[in-house]
């Protein structure tokens, strides 16, 4: 490698170098500040998630329930009132 090339290299390897060495302090804050604006929306899609597990388990609980109890047939019209019977 001529000397030419290799500073043609090194020139903005160094500039890349000394700028992430000059903003590397400001990650941690921009971290900190990104987790912060976040929670909030985290917050509200796990209270909604929350909200729909609940209903949801209240629907299967319901569904359970009323597929293992057995159900009563309602009595027909004309033998609970007499008199629509065919024989009156």
């Amino acid at each position: 490698m001529s000397k030419e090339t290799l500073f043609g290299i090194t020139v903005p390897l160094t500039g890349l170098g000394v700028l992430l060495l000059a903003l590397a302090p400001l990650a941690l804050p921009f971290l900190i500040l990104t987790i912060v604006a976040v929670a909030p929306l985290l917050l509200i899609g796990l209270l909604v998630g929350l909200v729909v597990a609940v209903f949801a388990a209240v629907g299967a609980t319901w569904r359970g329930v009323r597929a293992r109890t057995p159900r009563r047939r309602r009595p027909s019209r004309r033998a609970a009132h007499p008199s629509r019977s065919r024989l009156a």
